[in-house]
């Protein structure tokens, strides 16, 4: 890794150490983006079987690593911040036995290799590469760490939709007839060009993290050139799921995908 994106890494982890605890009691067991849109679509990807291996990557307060080791599998649960990590282990009872913690630098190639060859039937990240400074070392490293047919599954901010700067979301409302309608849509102003903005995943948290913008070919040529295929992709909308808020959010737009969840297979 060059000097620039060294700098950049210990950004990225120092801003989710500041920001651990904060995320920890407001994100408790999910919202309703994961619950509504990023859970169901991992859960059908990854087709969790009893006592399989899966390694979670950034798994925060280790609410979907709790949710797989409840479905029957044996998890290791890793993130870069070892606050994270530490919030994660005290809201885990001790009955998930199959679920264990460690502190994963998933950017560093060493820890990744030490981790195991052809362990793990899985891989996930839950709304995590754009987190990364550099996504190339882990998808390197999943034909290694994968047995064969294993699936590595992910999930992001849709890149061609929920990525800010270059995106702004507009309201109008029309009256007619006495009566008012709201109007929503998206201006996209760049999309293609990889960025690096800062941004925050929760109103008010300390600490403004980096973002790292990569197009949707970006990320999907890099786990083709290591051999991975895709089999699965889903592009989750709310759809009426959840009751339209006063305010202009993600919530209002029922068409279109805030994030995407891809599956890659080793061969």
């Amino acid at each position: 890794m060059t000097n620039e994106l060294t700098k950049l890494n210990r950004e990225v982890i120092d801003a989710w150490e500041a920001n651990a605890d904060y995320w920890n009691e407001r994100m408790s067991e999910g919202n309703d983006f994961h619950e509504i849109l990023i859970k169901p679509s991992q859960i059908r990807l990854l087709q969790i079987k009893k006592d399989e291996e899966i390694l979670d990557i950034a798994c925060g307060n280790g609410q979907f690593s709790r949710t797989m080791s409840e479905l029957g599998a044996k998890v290791l649960a890793t993130d870069v911040s070892s606050r994270m990590i530490l919030n994660a282990k005290a809201r885990t009872p001790g009955s998930y036995t199959s679920l264990t913690f460690d502190v994963l630098d998933a950017t560093d190639r060493d820890s990744l290799s030490a981790l195991g060859k052809c362990k793990y039937d899985s891989v996930v990240c839950t709304m995590a590469l754009f987190d990364m400074v550099d996504i190339v070392p882990l998808i390197e490293s999943l034909p290694i760490l994968l047995k064969p047919n294993g699936k590595f599954v992910f999930s992001i901010i849709h890149p061609a939709f929920n990525s800010p700067p270059g995106m702004k979301m507009a309201e109008e409302r029309l009256t007619s007839g006495g009566r008012t309608e709201r109007s929503f849509s998206l201006s996209i102003s760049r999309y293609k060009t990889a960025a690096i903005y800062k941004s925050v995943a929760m109103e008010s948290q300390p600490e403004l993290q980096l973002i790292f913008h990569r197009s949707i070919s970006d990320i999907f040529n890099v786990c083709f050139d290591s051999g991975l295929i895709l089999d699965g992709i889903e592009e989750p909308v709310f759809d009426g799921k959840v009751e339209l808020p006063d305010f202009l959010s993600w919530f209002n737009f029922e068409d279109i995908p805030p994030v995407l969840i891809a599956r890659m297979r080793r061969r």
